[in-house]
């Protein structure tokens, strides 16, 4: 199943591409041949390591008024420090502007992305660690719905009311992509198959599908952010 065939028949609006390689992602660069920038905005994660941040944060209106906010999180200065064990200019700039994004978003539904996890499962997927400490407390905090990431927990988990959905690739070989479709639908393509999100008032259904077109688990978001908080 190729991603434009899947872009086009959902009529995606947007797509994330989680990376560690943001614009300079192969995947990226070839992107406008299928989807024309003016039609379908395209956005990467990456990973820094030069102390420029890189990250950022659109708003869509998905249905009735419901408002989507969608960050992206330049993970390479988190961890940088936890390997050091220190923190860094780099690493409280992009906490404060991600502090002070989130205070501002008003929107129903936050959605965070950035290619390293803040939760890890082990090989079993029966427990979970968090690793990221700052992170998960600011998502706690500003009502965030769920951390998308290219690594962690294969299916999903809940830390502190928080859904992390990650696809674990040990290889690194193909980014994460995530695509938003019209009618509060967003799918994003992985290895052998894609992740469908189903956006409602109170909840996003993730449906995790085969390339086969088989649903072989999924997950309900149950809406806990600025709406009801």
């Amino acid at each position: 199943m190729k991603m434009e065939k899947v872009a086009n028949f959902f009529k995606a609006r947007f797509v994330v591409n989680v990376s560690e390689l943001g614009e300079d992602d192969p995947l990226a660069q070839n992107a406008s041949w299928l989807f024309p920038p003016q039609k379908v905005p395209w956005y990467s994660t990456k990973v820094s390591n030069d102390g420029k941040v890189g990250c950022f944060l659109e708003h869509f209106n998905i249905t009735r008024g419901k408002m989507l906010t969608v960050v992206g999180l330049d993970t390479g200065s988190f961890q940088d420090s936890m390997l050091m064990g220190s923190t860094s200019d780099f690493k409280n700039s992009q906490l404060n502007w991600l502090t002070q994004s989130l205070e501002a978003a008003a929107d129903n539904w936050i959605i965070v992305s950035g290619y390293h996890p803040v939760v890890i499962c082990d090989k079993e997927q029966q427990e979970a660690k968090q690793i990221n400490g700052p992170l998960q407390n600011i998502f706690m905090k500003h009502g965030v719905n769920a951390y998308m990431s290219r690594q962690g927990c294969s299916s999903h988990t809940v830390q502190g009311g928080v859904t992390h959905i990650g696809i674990a690739d040990p290889t690194g070989s193909q980014p994460l992509v995530h695509l938003n479709g019209r009618l509060s639908i967003q799918k994003e393509m992985i290895n052998d198959g894609f992740l469908l999100h189903r956006v409602g008032s109170l909840e996003i259904t993730t449906y995790f599908v085969s390339s086969a077109g088989e649903i072989v688990n999924e997950a309900v978001i149950k809406q806990h952010g600025k709406e009801v908080m």
